[in-house]
């Protein structure tokens, strides 16, 4: 899917979840990511690849329970970020609950300071 557009159903889905935390601010057009507390905690690559951040101890039950990996970047791990499985794009209910720990964590660091981050 390089150099295509995101699926405008993918890019909906991901609005939807959004709607449901009034915290949080959606940015970017072409590829959505959203903040916390000025914390990236989700983004999608240009692939329409999902990744969220979690807690330590959440991406190794993400990963075992669900199939997922860490997210690569430019051939790199994103640090504390998982790519989100194709599958559970199916299943809102999942994606809702890793949403709110990925919330739930991304509120928990440390604050960014006013002009900083995004």
């Amino acid at each position: 899917m390089t150099n295509m557009e995101i699926p405008h159903d993918k890019i909906e889905r991901y609005d939807t979840l959004l709607k449901r935390f009034p915290n949080v601010v959606r940015k970017g057009k072409k590829t959505p990511f959203a903040l916390a507390n000025k914390h990236l905690f989700s983004f999608m690559t240009k692939d329409g690849v999902l990744a969220l951040r979690l807690c330590p101890k959440n991406i190794a039950q993400f990963i075992q329970k669900h199939n997922g990996r860490p997210m690569l970047k430019l051939g790199r791990v994103v640090k504390g970020f998982v790519e989100v499985p194709e599958n559970l794009w199916h299943n809102m209910d999942i994606l809702y609950k890793y949403f709110q720990l990925s919330i739930d964590h991304t509120l928990s660091l440390v604050p960014q300071r006013a002009g900083s981050g995004y």
